[in-house]
């Protein structure tokens, strides 16, 4: 930073989160090297700890970690959360002025995520859609669990999971797949670039991830709801900052297939509500969620932390004994 600082001047950096140079710049941060600072939240390591488990409580990570987040949450300018449900954790845990924190949704590219041909979002089979990390917190088993619920009423439906991650629980979900007969209702797709992601929304009747918890608003319910796929997702966390219940999607509880089977079952059954579940969520993406609303966002937060800089810089200068200007 020393260096990058001697050959330009910022009007005010930005962190993405605590570990990425923050902490050790803020710690060494004078009058002589001064500038503005924010920092994002994108997921708090005490919001993994109490809702997820990881790291664990008393773990030497967790106690190191903390305090280095909230630290660099204490001396940074300004304060970015990529949802409100992380900044009312962070203003709770780490003490500091709910006002102190902007709520930054993230944006989605709406040209590229888009409605394609209406045409074409008449498969020949009702699918389901999951995208995201294979992981168990994601909800993809509860989603496969549902599929397999619904067979008897939509024989052909199919659900395509795009994506990566635990290994085991891939091969968990081909093995469930197969026990009852059914593999050939489950594709998975593997990895899918930005690129080829959205033919896979558009193609969708419905997109499904009813995630335990997601801190944040995870992009995949915005990128879905571009595309004018109706979504569902579960009630924690910060999915009902995205998802509007009845109007772009519905809620569920975490783990309960139940609810899922549900609601799966009222939007694939019902092309006119898809339809307008579909274009309401394309009006909601550019209202708000769509690019050129988030960098403005993102602009309004840059000027408030350089607004909200310059009174702590004076102070620092008065307490240093040194003049600036």
């Amino acid at each position: 930073m020393h260096n990058l600082m001697k050959a330009a001047r910022f009007d005010v950096i930005d962190f993405a989160e605590y570990g990425a140079e923050g902490f050790a710049y803020q710690l060494d941060r004078a009058p002589w090297n001064w500038a503005p600072v924010i920092v994002q939240l994108h997921g708090p390591l005490a919001m993994l700890t109490r809702h997820m488990g990881w790291p664990e409580k008393d773990s030497e990570f967790c106690r190191v970690g903390s305090f280095m987040e909230g630290t660099s949450i204490r001396l940074a300018d300004g304060l970015t959360a990529c949802s409100a449900n992380i900044a009312d954790f962070t203003a709770e845990f780490y003490g500091v002025e709910r006002e102190s924190i902007d709520v930054v949704h993230c944006g989605v590219d709406a040209e590229a995520f888009r409605p394609g041909d209406q045409q074409a979002r008449l498969p020949a089979r009702p699918t389901v859609l999951f995208v995201g990390n294979i992981a168990p917190n994601k909800g993809v088993d509860d989603v496969l669990e549902a599929i397999l619920r619904l067979r008897s009423k939509y024989p052909g439906i199919r659900l395509q999971i795009a994506g990566k991650g635990d290994d085991d629980l891939e091969q968990n979900l081909r093995d469930r797949a197969c026990t009852d007969g059914t593999e050939s209702c489950v594709q998975f797709c593997g990895f899918v670039d930005r690129i080829g992601l959205p033919e896979l929304y558009r193609r969708a009747d419905v997109f499904c991830s009813p995630a335990q918890y997601e801190g944040g608003v995870a992009n995949v319910y915005i990128e879905a709801m571009a595309c004018g796929c109706p979504v569902v997702a579960s009630t924690a966390g910060a999915a009902p900052e995205a998802v509007v219940d009845g109007e772009t999607g519905i809620l569920v509880p975490p783990r309960d297939v139940e609810a899922t089977v549900r609601a799966l079952d009222t939007i694939l059954g019902e092309r006119d509500l898809r339809g307008r579940m579909g274009e309401a969520g394309r009006r909601r993406v550019e209202d708000y969620f769509a690019m050129d609303k988030y960098i403005l966002r993102i602009l309004t937060a840059y000027q408030r932390t350089m607004e909200r800089s310059l009174p702590r810089l004076r102070r620092f200068q008065a307490a240093a004994g040194c003049g600036g200007e």
